[in-house]
């Protein structure tokens, strides 16, 4: 059972101290047609394939709860979040927490980029104890890249 468990946090809104993170993400790939080498025109009235704008969901809203410690991502209720200390100099990974229905979804790649954000923006070293959040930046070196990381040895 997770120590957060029954604390009554689900559905809450952000605290007035917290704020809205749009994390920075990637360029998203070319068309399907010039990945294949087939950069023919598209006939007119035709839609782009691979390119269907209307079908796209617009990036997870994560929170910087600065006042509980945690970015947060809220959705019918429930509550995905990773939890951080703030040091001098240094942004804190302790725990990434998501539940069963948010999994598969980004939504926790969304809350590691809200915190490599923050460590950008505010000149932070990231220090890394979450095994998700260091598992994702070791697959993702161009998102760690931005930032100095320190991986503490498990212990």
């Amino acid at each position: 059972m997770s120590p957060l468990a029954g604390r009554g946090r689900e559905g809450r809104r952000p605290a007035a101290g917290a704020r809205h993170v749009t994390p920075k993400y990637l360029s998203p790939p070319a068309h399907r047609d010039r990945l294949l080498g087939t950069d023919a025109p598209p006939q007119a009235g035709a839609r782009a394939a691979g390119c269907h704008d209307e079908d796209m969901t617009d990036a997870p809203a994560v929170i910087d709860n600065q006042a509980a410690s945690r970015f947060e991502y809220t959705e019918n209720g429930r509550l995905a979040q990773l939890i951080y200390r703030v040091r001098p100099g240094r942004l804190v990974l302790v725990h990434t927490e998501t539940p069963p229905q948010f999994q598969g979804r980004g939504i926790g790649s969304a809350l590691v980029r809200a915190a490599i954000d923050r460590a950008e923006r505010e000149h932070l070293t990231v220090v890394v104890y979450c095994p998700f959040a260091r598992s994702w930046l070791e697959q993702h070196p161009a998102e760690a890249s931005r930032v100095t990381i320190e991986l503490p040895e498990a212990s």
